[in-house]
């Protein structure tokens, strides 16, 4: 009809708002449910501790440690002492160690300011490294030098080989000299050239 008027309805603010907590409280049951942070903390938390302990390092006893420190680790062949002080493996490169071991003698290096000693104790041979770095100047020169015991030790080793080589044509000069002093044949014409000059000098020629 013409005349009919649409249905009117009243509520209060009481009821409005309760009406309106009611749609809210529909509209989040429709949605995902609520996220519990707790819970979500929790689970989290399990599963980095579960990756932890899968990629934690195994424990080594103090033997196995050991083995596996020295593996691919050269060794010193004797003792070596650097200005009195025992040199450990430990504390030295494998290069260190090779180069000490390749020392084969006596000498002096540097301008004579580092010396080279052996000497036996029983049955065991001792190698000992001396130098005088006690001062600012006296470690300030040695640096001019060498650097480290690598750079120091390599030095040494290339002027041994060449003092190695120079004994060597020493020795074998020595060796040919007297092979061929001797010989009975050369000791025989030496006697008859002493013998000849001999003769010349009695008949006054």
């Amino acid at each position: 009809m013409a005349n009919d008027k649409p249905e009117t309805i009243t509520l209060d603010k009481a009821d409005l708002l309760s009406l309106i907590a009611d749609a809210v409280a529909a509209e989040r049951a429709q949605q995902s449910p609520a996220v519990d942070i707790q819970a979500l903390a929790t689970a989290i938390g399990g599963s980095v501790a579960d990756g932890m302990a899968k990629h934690a390092p195994k424990k080594v006893s103090i033997g196995q440690y050991a083995r596996r420190m020295a593996e691919g680790r050269h060794k010193l062949n004797r003792e070596y002492y650097q200005n009195g002080m025992l040199l450990f493996a430990e504390n030295l490169s494998n290069e260190a160690m090779d180069l000490l071991n390749g020392i084969t003698h006596a000498g002096r290096y540097f301008d004579r300011n580092v010396e080279v000693l052996f000497r036996d104790e029983g049955t065991e041979q001792i190698v000992e490294l001396r130098y005088n770095n006690k001062s600012r100047d006296q470690a300030m020169e040695l640096r001019g030098y060498f650097r480290s015991i690598e750079d120091m030790l390599r030095q040494i080793s290339v002027v041994q080989a060449d003092e190695r080589k120079t004994l060597e044509l020493e020795k074998a000069a020595v060796k040919e000299r007297r092979e061929f002093g001797g010989n009975k044949a050369y000791r025989e014409a030496v006697a008859k050239a002493e013998a000849k000059e001999a003769t010349k000098a009695s008949n006054g020629v």
